[in-house]
């Protein structure tokens, strides 16, 4: 998925994944755990940050489908 942020450009959105989904009564997806990590690496190849994990609404994030040709 795609994480909004309202406070940066779409091109500057990071990428997550999707940990957990969290319904409420009525039985509908609402929130979810996300995982994601900052981009940068060091010479070696290995994250300089560890990743991070956040819950936000369903509304916060954009889902990524694969495009069929």
């Amino acid at each position: 998925v795609i994480l909004k942020d309202e406070d940066s450009a779409r091109c500057k959105w990071p990428l997550a994944i999707v940990d957990e989904v969290f319904k409420s009564k009525d039985g509908l997806v609402r929130k979810v755990k996300l995982r994601f990590a900052d981009t940068q690496i060091d010479k070696k190849g290995k994250r300089i940050k560890d990743q991070k994990i956040l819950e936000r609404p369903i509304h916060k994030w954009v889902v990524l489908i694969e495009a069929l040709n």
